[in-house]
């Protein structure tokens, strides 16, 4: 009774760990790529589901085990610090998550195993030194988010149609991680990160991505003036994507009282979810 009772925040903790929200975006991700390659319900499209999702919350485990000293400044209240899981039992916990997502990567086939392989490398190496080094941690994080695309495209047999989602995601991912480097400067500073909001200033970093949004609306028209997206598609992404981006950046640009870094961080979300949905109608 005792130690069911003692494991059961344990399970908790480490379920905070995976970050479930950015888990279930990733499910969602491969979905929709699979889905926009031609394929949804098959064997092939729920393992490679299966075996992102896993990939995904093993890193996210391993990155709160190597993040543990900034984590302790910025965000005091995750699991580790808080002391709700040990680093032991959070190490563990990543490293089999991202051996057995790996491991089921062959039975997808195509070349699934090279890309389940490579994220759980890059996830390992961004945790471990990547991030410290200024950009290049998050344009592994935006190719990360765009892998997922690429993933369910090669579930579905028929990458080709993956490569719009994944450049849009690319784009939308590398924008929103540098405005979390900004709300995460100040641990960030101390613990010697070296992030472009903490070695160019905040303001840089809202400019970088006020341009790299910028750089995304004019792709998210794209398909749409191809005639290969239809009006659905146009308009959850004008309102749900451009608009939200447009509003928020020119918030943190213009140094608006309304517009925090925290409720950036959470409306850029929003967007991330609008933009999935978009493309999930895409084709009607």
């Amino acid at each position: 009774m005792i130690r069911t009772f003692r494991l059961v925040p344990l399970i908790k903790g480490c379920i905070l760990l995976s970050r479930p929200a950015n888990v279930a975006i990733v499910v969602a991700s491969v979905a929709i790529g699979s889905f926009l390659c031609g394929e949804l319900l098959s064997k092939a499209v729920l393992l490679a589901s299966i075996s992102a999702a896993l990939i995904l919350a093993g890193g996210n485990c391993l990155n709160d085990v190597f993040d543990l000293e900034t984590d302790r400044i910025n965000r005091p209240r995750r699991p580790i610090p808080s002391g709700r899981v040990s680093l032991k039992a959070a190490s563990v916990c990543g490293w089999a998550l991202l051996a057995i997502g790996t491991g089921l990567s062959p039975a997808i086939g195509g070349g699934a195993l090279a890309i389940a392989a490579s994220a759980s490398v890059f996830l390992v190496l961004y945790g471990l030194w990547l991030k410290r080094v200024v950009l290049i941690g998050n344009l592994l994080v935006s190719a990360l988010g765009a892998l997922a695309f690429l993933f369910g495209g090669v579930a579905a047999g028929n990458p080709k149609d993956a490569w719009f989602p994944a450049a849009f995601a690319f784009l939308f991912h590398l924008g929103r991680e540098v405005v979390k480097d900004a709300e995460d400067a100040s641990g960030d500073r101390q613990s010697g990160v070296r992030t472009l909001p903490v070695v160019f200033g905040e303001r840089a970093g809202f400019f970088f991505a006020a341009g790299v949004f910028a750089v995304l609306v004019g792709v998210t028209i794209l398909p749409f003036a191809q005639q290969r997206y239809g009006y659905f598609y146009l308009a959850l992404v004008v309102v749900g994507v451009d608009l939200l981006v447009g509003v928020t950046m020119l918030g943190l640009v213009f140094g608006k009282a309304w517009m925090s870094l925290a409720k950036a961080s959470n409306l850029l979300k929003v967007g991330m979810v609008c933009g999935l949905a978009a493309l999930a109608v895409s084709r009607a």
